[in-house]
């Protein structure tokens, strides 16, 4: 009959709009997933470049830990040797002194 008939194309037709309802709802999840995606691939990029920086900051940090070393090294070696040539000093104006009361004593002498 014509009621069935009716009753079918409403059926059908609220059939139709919840497939196209659906569909739009797939649509904006496949579009979320495409940005979840493309925001996760962001973020393995970021967190590879940030891991680059560490071991590019870690070997920055290592040479200079080297420098310092080498350079209380060198500092260590400038102390000793000051205090070499205080020494050598040292006894260098004692050779003078002595040098000195041997002139004297040589012009007294004369």
């Amino acid at each position: 009959t014509e009621q069935d008939i009716a009753a079918q194309t409403k059926k059908k037709d609220v059939i139709l709009d919840e497939i196209s309802k659906a569909s739009r709802e797939l649509s904006r999840a496949r579009e979320h997933l495409s940005d979840v995606k493309e925001k996760e691939q962001l973020s393995l990029r970021s967190q590879a470049e940030v891991e680059k920086s560490i071991l590019r900051l870690k070997a920055r940090q290592d040479s200079t830990k080297a420098q310092l070393e080498s350079t209380e090294q060198q500092l260590q070696s400038l102390h000793e040797r000051k205090s070499t040539l205080a020494s050598d000093v040292e006894s260098i104006e004692e050779n003078v002194s002595g040098l000195r009361q041997r002139e004297h004593e040589a012009i007294r002498k004369t």
